[in-house]
């Protein structure tokens, strides 16, 4: 038997933006009522993709904020983190959690890799500051010897 979950015109929906620059796929498993039910809701990059809202929370889960200080909540967790719920003002939409960021962490690891770089080549400056100065010290020795 093909089940349809909802009715159109008896649910709300939330756009969701995908900004990063590969397609996202969000299975969504059960609606409350049956238990094992998938739905697929795929959101291209660079697109959108109108999500039932009652599925807000199995896309993003979000803490905190006070928004009578203009604090918005902090996203921590979903199956789609990254997303921007385009449904809400821009003022008002969650903010992503560092950990969660994989931009952030890409550029992380950039700093990382190019921090070590210079570190070893640094190192690589001095031990051939020392090797010139060892060889120059020989010279020097070898000349007193003669």
């Amino acid at each position: 038997m093909l089940r349809i979950p909802h009715t159109p015109k008896q649910v709300k929906y939330t756009t969701w933006r995908n900004p990063l620059d590969h397609d996202v796929h969000l299975d969504i498993t059960g609606d409350g009522n049956f238990i094992g039910f998938v739905e697929r809701y795929p959101v291209p990059a660079g697109g959108t993709c109108e999500i039932p809202s009652c599925y807000d929370w199995a896309v993003q889960n979000t803490h905190g904020g006070n928004p009578a200080k203009g604090e918005p909540p902090i996203i921590l967790g979903g199956l789609g983190p990254q997303l921007i719920n385009e449904s809400l003002p821009k003022n008002k939409r969650p903010i992503l959690h560092d950990a969660l960021d994989t931009e952030k962490a890409k550029l992380r690891q950039m700093e990382a890799e190019a921090a070590a770089t210079a570190v070893m080549r640094k190192q690589a400056e001095e031990a051939a500051m020392l090797m010139a100065t060892g060889v120059a010290k020989a010279l020097k020795a070898e000349k007193k010897d003669k």
